[in-house]
């Protein structure tokens, strides 16, 4: 039984360690069912990778009984090379009403059962996936469902009166707030960020000028497209500079005829103003805007 065991998992080392996880909790007189649920074609599974790999970690996510919706969930994540433990331990809690040691004892438990990787980098610990591993979740998990969840769970370290802007900057939330919020559908509170100054600015000084930008990928929107491309103008500057933000936006746009009438973009520029009283409006005249141009670049 254990030559079939080691065949069928096309003496894969990472599948065979994978199904030593279930072998060495049954008794002998099992493997032979192991052996046919190792090699059983009917689930469908992704078929970017060995399909004895595969269906090895289906068979061990089986095995984990209620905990495999533990391991499902870590689908959600965006970087799933470097999850911060305590992101993962937040969403678990909100899910799962689940104590921080109880969290930190499953993880332990995955990471012994080769499901997943725990490293610790300047004190801080992370998880991470292999590709293969994330490819089964993503295709396992109910996703929509996983990302209002992140998002509910977020929020309650946000305060009421500012929203998302007041989220904790913790290595994850500013940098992934937006792709769960497009994929929990909610693009309309998406777009109310990206055309927000203080989130701009909030977000810019938690990440990089190149992290801001990632988000206005997420939407095609006429508005979203305006700020996106000033960003992309302005991005030299604000790689060095983050806190000429406003003075960039106030430069390129005050005096855009093609904004003058558009309340949102409006509201941006007076928020970025506020933020700079002592920006003043110079007018461009017809001979100055090619001399302009040249000197930011075009």
């Amino acid at each position: 039984d254990l030559e079939d065991l080691v065949r069928a998992s096309g003496y894969l080392p990472f599948a065979l360690r994978l199904i030593a996880n279930v072998a060495r909790n049954q008794p002998i007189s099992d493997w032979e069912v192991l052996l046919e649920r190792l090699q059983d074609d009917d689930y469908e599974l992704p078929d970017k990778y060995p399909r004895t790999l595969m269906q090895a970690l289906h068979i061990n996510v089986e095995e984990l009984g209620e905990s495999g919706d533990y391991y499902l969930a870590l689908a959600i994540f965006g970087d799933y090379s470097r999850i911060p433990q305590f992101v993962v331990i937040m969403l678990w809690q909100y899910l799962y009403q689940m104590l921080d040691d109880d969290a930190e004892s499953f993880i332990q438990q995955f990471v012994t059962k080769g499901l997943l990787q725990l490293n610790t980098i300047t004190t801080k610990k992370y998880v991470s996936l292999h590709t293969f591993q994330h490819d089964y979740l993503i295709a396992e998990a109910e996703l929509d469902k996983l990302h209002g969840h992140l998002l509910a769970a977020y929020r309650r370290h946000c305060d009421q009166q500012h929203g998302w802007i007041s989220g904790p900057n913790d290595g994850y939330f500013f940098e992934h707030l937006c792709r769960h919020l497009y994929h929990a559908g909610r693009h309309n509170e998406l777009k109310l960020l990206l055309l927000d100054f203080d989130w701009i600015q909030t977000k810019l000084q938690a990440t990089s000028i190149h992290a801001l930008l990632n988000d206005y990928e997420w939407l095609e929107d006429q508005e979203v497209e305006v700020i996106k491309k000033i960003l992309y103008e302005a991005a030299m500057v604000l790689q060095t500079n983050k806190e000429e933000l406003a003075n960039q936006l106030l430069d390129r746009l005050w005096y855009d005829k093609s904004v003058a009438n558009n309340r949102d973009i409006r509201s941006l520029l007076n928020q970025a103003k506020e933020t700079s009283p002592n920006w003043h409006a110079q007018p461009i005249f017809p001979d100055e805007k090619e001399q302009r141009k040249k000197f930011r670049g075009g």
